[in-house]
């Protein structure tokens, strides 16, 4: 009864990371590895989603940073997208509402993908600077932006705060012009 809001599932960061992959590289699922994959090399790929569930899920996972849980990832000009998970930890038998782990995952530039990233906190404590939250957009995002803001360069990417991904055909679908939602 749980499942349907997350509660009893669990991934690892890799798995995740592949999921997130799959899910904004046009929809082809590529097992990961550690081990290095020489161009010439066959891998297996099994498309899992189609092209337009994969740009419509870029949409929306940049939405989240731009304008949702995710803003503290934005690492300006690297259009970041991702999506925040805030999961209470089990404790013999049900779950404690004081103990959370935190992740953002995320991927950039979400105009054309490149790289994923997972940022995950065990036990994250809050302070003055998050407002006291422990959620994952005050301690596991601002993780991201501060690393892709770093990492960025050294992969090539060049910040453009000229070009993002259009998210506003999906503004109507989220919020009716009476202002309900």
């Amino acid at each position: 009864m749980t499942v349907g809001y997350g509660h009893g599932i669990s991934v690892t960061p890799m798995h995740l990371a592949n999921a997130y992959a799959a899910m904004v590289n046009g929809g082809i699922y590529r097992p990961a590895t550690l081990l290095k994959v020489t161009a010439d090399q066959k891998r297996h790929e099994k498309r899992v989603f189609s092209a337009a569930t994969s740009a419509r899920m870029r949409q929306l996972l940049r939405m989240i940073v731009v304008d949702g849980t995710g803003k503290n990832a934005d690492a300006i000009g690297y259009r970041v997208g991702g999506k925040t998970g805030s999961a209470e930890k089990p404790n013999g038998g049900s779950y404690a509402r004081n103990l959370v782990v935190s992740t953002f995952a995320a991927a950039f530039p979400m105009d054309n993908p490149r790289y994923v990233m997972v940022a995950m906190l065990d036990e994250p404590q809050g302070n003055a600077a998050t407002s006291f939250q422990r959620t994952a957009g005050w301690t596991a995002a601002p993780i991201v932006n501060k690393t892709v803001t770093r990492i960025g360069p050294l992969l090539g990417i060049i910040p453009d705060t000229k070009r993002d991904v259009d998210v506003s055909e999906l503004m109507p679908l989220l919020w009716s012009p009476k202002g309900d939602h």
